[in-house]
């Protein structure tokens, strides 16, 4: 019942310009131009769709004032303009397009999404690496336009992370399209057990990244070695996982 009230409130105010999160690297503010059971869409003034999970967001702002002048700026999408009914079909729309996930913070990347499974995306940034990402953990997705490029690229890390070929079976790269390699599975549990006696990194970005050899799964946490470190990281948790090592950017 609670879900089905923020549905109905989030339907009647489509149309308005809203900021969604408060501050942070998720927050932006834009024109709510649909919702459906899963995620929102919104149309910022620098005219990017971009596409919320609805169960991520904490908090939506309505400036009228504000809002008035910004409508104004705002253009409408082209006629073309992708209308998916949830989240995983919006990512199947998605499929060998360039796509920026997450607004910022540690876990945002831009890349190409290569495949779409029910629980996980795989997607090929443009140093040819691999990530595999949880949906569960993608907050937003914003489809990177032709016009927005360069702006995206210039303004977006490089990859912090770096994949090699993986045990298990394997999608053999198309020379035409520099697709790589990349592991395939049903689903993310069989995923993990395809990486397994492989070097990983895991949450790639930020505070949260560990990487060793992926020596054990066991059905809620998998068990990684670095030396003579042993993490136990539970999977839930893990936001995004590759395959192969990436020297750390910062010794201590």
């Amino acid at each position: 019942m609670q879900k089905k009230n923020v549905l109905s409130y989030m339907e009647n105010m489509v149309g308005k310009v809203l900021k969604i999160y408060k501050d942070g690297p998720e927050s932006r503010t834009g024109k709510l131009m649909g919702v459906n059971k899963d995620l929102i869409e919104i149309r910022t003034e620098d005219n990017q769709t971009v596409y919320y999970q609805l169960k991520h967001i904490k908090s939506i702002i309505e400036n009228a004032k504000f809002g008035s002048k910004m409508l104004e700026e705002i253009e409408e999408p082209d006629g073309n303009k992708m209308k998916p009914a949830n989240f995983n079909q919006l990512l199947k729309l998605l499929l060998q397009k360039k796509i920026h996930i997450n607004g910022g913070g540690p876990s945002h990347r831009v890349g190409v999404v290569i495949d779409v499974k029910p629980d996980f995306l795989v997607l090929q940034t443009e140093e040819n690496d691999v990530f595999y990402y949880q949906l569960e953990h993608i907050k937003s997705i914003c489809a990177v336009e032709e016009n927005q490029e360069e702006e995206n690229e210039s303004s977006s890390e490089s990859s912090s992370e770096s994949s090699e070929s993986s045990e298990g079976e394997v999608v053999d790269a198309t020379p035409a399209n520099t697709k790589p390699n990349y592991i395939t599975a049903s689903d993310f549990e069989n995923l993990l057990k395809k990486m397994i006696h492989n070097w990983v990194v895991v949450n790639g970005k930020g505070p949260e990244n560990t990487q060793g050899i992926l020596v054990d799964y066991a059905n809620d946490h998998i068990i990684l070695v670095h030396h003579d470190e042993v993490f136990r990281i539970y999977t839930y948790h893990i936001k995004n996982i590759s395959v192969g090592f990436k020297e750390p950017k910062h010794k201590k």
